[in-house]
């Protein structure tokens, strides 16, 4: 999109009016686009967000910000969605009761 439709999703908006018909697209290059992070993994994410905002949201804004992950090579989202469930397994285990 970005690269070769001067397209973009964003948080505050999308720029997607100029993406063509699928027959006027425009040629890809077979090498594609290449990118080298310094580092392996990039984080993505804190504690507050899933508080104050992801609480709220349904599948449609999930889909939505796993594309805009994808889309920006996000490989290390947090996720607290679950988690009390480990946190409870675990103490269990050391004989604390709910």
């Amino acid at each position: 999109l970005q690269h070769y439709l001067n397209s973009s999703i964003s948080w505050t908006g999308d720029n997607l009016a100029q993406i063509p018909q699928l027959t006027s697209m425009p040629p890809v290059d077979d090498q594609g686009i290449h990118k080298t992070r310094f580092l392996p993994w990039s984080y993505y994410l804190n504690v507050c967000t899933h508080s104050y905002s992801m609480a709220w949201w349904d599948w449609s804004r999930w889909e939505r910000e796993i594309d805009w992950m994808a889309m920006r090579g996000v490989n290390l989202p947090l996720m607290l969605t679950g988690q009390e469930y480990i946190w409870i397994k675990t103490f269990e285990q050391f004989g604390l009761k709910n």
